[in-house]
């Protein structure tokens, strides 16, 4: 498999591998253990090869290698679903350097901080998302068919990192979601749709949104009352104070700065120096491999 295969977003495999290890031994003094959902090749890249140590491992994830790559949120909906424990998902371009709070790892559901967009301003396209959907004579489930901005104003959570102890719920939105990404109906839609890879952000951070709307305040639903805490009040709060509580989250373009990716260096060779010459190793190995040596 060549280097543009693991990139995930980030500037370089070399980058995208030292991030691995940064996140993976951060987590590991905050938590009893550590698991790893992922698929044949990912097992290879990051246990086999770069030595990463995780107290049980799911390949689970081979199943949807016939799946659009684009639809990158596949792979972490599926790791939401079968988790049947409290339970924390952390990206791995997420560092903690401090604990969680005890009351945020103890909520019904944990994410990093609710998302405000204003409705055609934002790079959630979830009107057009939903539309194309019905054009093409679709499923999409109740919570998201039923949801309705608020003054415009459009809901997401941030997961970054997200879980929590109703794992019930979690299974169900992850469900739903991935049920709306295979339902054969839906097929034509996607193919309309074109790149789908910032749709993604629908199907994690919106719908979740969407169900926590569709289920709290409905005493019928057996999710009746279920609540989320956050990391931090918003962006905005995650931007000033992520510093100061021990969290770190490269998103977005932070992944192509060099300032920010000459910290992560920085931090890994200082910090893990035998992770990071498996890093090069890897990086050095996979780049010949794509020019043919």
């Amino acid at each position: 498999m060549h280097e543009g295969s693991y990139r995930g977003g980030w500037r370089s495999l070399f980058d995208h591998l030292l991030s691995w290890g940064l996140s993976v031994a951060t987590a590991r003094p905050h938590f009893s253990s550590l698991h790893l959902v992922t698929d044949s090749a990912g097992a290879e890249l990051l246990v086999d090869r770069l030595g990463l140590a995780f107290d049980s491992i799911s390949i689970s994830l081979d199943r949807l290698h016939a799946h659009d790559p684009d639809i990158w949120i596949l792979g972490k909906l599926s790791a939401y679903r079968e988790q049947t424990e409290p339970f924390l998902h952390i990206d791995s371009d997420v560092y903690l350097w401090q604990p969680p709070p005890p009351e945020f790892l103890a909520a019904d559901v944990a994410a990093a901080y609710p998302e405000y967009l204003r409705l055609g301003n934002t790079y959630y396209r979830s009107e057009s998302f939903k539309a194309e959907v019905r054009r093409a004579g679709g499923w999409l489930p109740e919570a998201l068919d039923r949801y309705i901005p608020v003054r415009g104003i459009l809901r997401a959570e941030n997961c970054g990192v997200v879980g929590g102890r109703r794992t019930d719920f979690i299974s169900h939105y992850a469900d739903q979601a991935l049920r709306l990404i295979e339902h054969p109906d839906n097929q034509l839609a996607w193919s309309r749709r074109g790149q789908m890879q910032a749709d993604s952000l629908i199907l994690e951070q919106h719908m979740l949104s969407a169900e926590l709307e569709r289920h709290r305040n409905d005493p019928q639903s057996p999710f009746h009352g279920i609540a989320i805490r956050y990391l931090f009040a918003g962006e905005g709060d995650a931007a000033i104070n992520a510093g100061s509580r021990g969290f770190t989250h490269l998103i977005g373009g932070a992944k192509h700065n060099g300032e920010a990716l000459d910290r992560l260096a920085g931090w890994v060779r200082e910090a893990l120096p035998d992770h990071y010459a498996r890093c090069h190793a890897i990086a050095r190995q996979e780049a010949g491999a794509a020019a043919g040596f």
